[in-house]
């Protein structure tokens, strides 16, 4: 995934190239720990021990800056009323998915040598709703939950990935929370709901500044702007235009208008007048086509914010949210 960020102030352009790395995209109703203990019994010790080492691998990702978007889909479990089937001529095994509130019947075949075990093409397959570990005799045991599993296997179960939130870590907003995987938690938690699961893009970028004035490099305090922005702060501005990207229309006003806010501010006190942004995949796969009530669903958005006159423009059309 990359995104680029140009900022530009007439007569002097300064650019800041960008590029998102180590994606992940990992499921949030697994942070919530009352929600986990509820079903703590029901689980095997293949799932706590995944569950602890996400945690972990989590608290790591978030001490450094990086920017998130959290991505409500249907609803997905493996139907577990229903064996998966290996088909020894194919060596493909079939697995079984319920989808959404109203529990769709989708099932899809797929080589798992391909994907995880590549001299194991028929490991044993224990099945949770949703979590799969899959057990080969060589203590090569891998657990995944549904969307891991899915994700990894490139499965098209025909869901989107609908944005409803962003945000960036270390936030500002989490100081004095216990952790920073609760303070996440936290944030997720507002956006939850019994027939949806969500999930956080979480990624790491790379920061470069160049700024050119006349027909000369100059070093950008020279334009306001201070030598190597912060990477938190970048990260903050970078969540706060894919927020007014998204959620042009969406019902969480205070968020669209606090976005919308401070992105201003931050142009204004700079004298920046256009950032340009671009964030694509370098693969193609049902997860990573993200849209919105605003937007179209796709693997890749490119837009461009504006100010003209004091005003805030998305590709040329004057934004400014509701303040009703």
């Amino acid at each position: 995934m990359v995104a680029t960020l140009r900022l530009i102030e007439n007569p002097a352009l300064v650019s800041c190239h960008s590029e998102l790395t180590d994606t992940d995209i990992l499921w949030c109703d697994l942070l919530q720990d009352e929600r986990f203990s509820q079903e703590i019994r029901k689980l095997s010790q293949y799932v706590v021990d995944y569950r602890a080492n996400l945690k972990n691998h989590l608290d790591h990702k978030l001490a450094e800056p990086h920017l998130f978007l959290l991505c409500s889909r249907e609803k997905v479990r493996f139907n577990i009323f229903k064996r998966p089937r290996y088909n020894f001529l194919t060596k493909k095994t079939t697995f079984h998915f319920l989808v959404g509130k109203e529990e769709r019947k989708v099932s899809a075949a797929v080589k798992l040598g391909d994907h995880f075990f590549e001299n194991t093409p028929h490991p044993k397959v224990l099945l949770e709703p949703k979590f799969v570990t899959l057990l080969t005799s060589k203590n090569e045991d891998i657990t995944l939950s549904v969307h891991d599993f899915l994700f990894g296997t490139g499965i098209d179960v025909e869901v989107e990935s609908k944005v409803v939130a962003t945000g960036s870590s270390p936030s500002p907003y989490w100081e004095g929370a216990q952790s920073l995987v609760s303070a996440l938690s936290h944030e997720a938690s507002k956006h939850m709901s019994s027939d949806t699961d969500l999930l956080v893009y979480l990624g790491g970028f790379d920061c470069n500044v160049l700024a050119i004035k006349g027909d000369r490099e100059v070093e950008p305090e020279s334009l306001g702007m201070p030598n190597g922005e912060g990477a938190k702060t970048l990260a903050l501005m970078l969540a706060r235009a894919y927020s007014i990207y998204f959620l042009g229309e969406s019902e969480n006003k205070p968020a669209l208008r606090s976005a919308y806010g401070n992105l201003l501010r931050y142009m204004r006190n700079r004298n920046l007048v256009r950032i340009t942004l671009t964030h694509f995949y370098e693969f193609d796969s049902e997860y990573l086509h993200l849209g919105s009530d605003s937007r179209e669903y796709a693997l890749n958005h490119e837009f461009v914010i504006t100010l003209e006159d004091g005003v805030m423009h998305i590709d040329g059309e004057p934004f400014q949210p509701s303040f009703t």
